[in-house]
């Protein structure tokens, strides 16, 4: 008896989120995975380039400036998204919540 109450007050039957939040989670070690991998061949491809030393330097610096940059572009998109997932959440945490007083209040 308490088995099938404590099923039908599941969240886990309410809420999709675990399969977002793992599908966020694997695309974010993508995404650094590439941006590691395009910084990594990046500068491997200047210091190899024949230019004058200084030039390498300042190069390398443009590039590590561009790469901190869409890191910080994507950390804010993520912040975001998080954001919207927890609004979400809490709006179906909401829902559950007032079935829940309606039943037993």
């Amino acid at each position: 008896m308490w088995q099938g109450f404590l099923y039908s007050l599941s969240l886990a039957k309410h809420l999709p989120y675990p399969t977002k939040i793992q599908n966020m989670k694997n695309s974010s070690k993508v995404i650094i995975a590439l941006a590691a991998g395009v910084a990594v061949g990046g500068i491997l491809g200047l210091l190899f380039a024949p230019a004058k030393g200084s030039e390498t330097r300042e190069k390398i610096k443009s590039k590590a400036s561009d790469l901190a940059d869409n890191v910080k572009d994507r950390m804010a998109q993520g912040k975001e998204k998080l954001a919207d997932l927890k609004s979400d959440l809490e709006d179906q945490l909401g829902k559950v919540n007032q079935k829940i007083k309606e039943k037993f209040v």
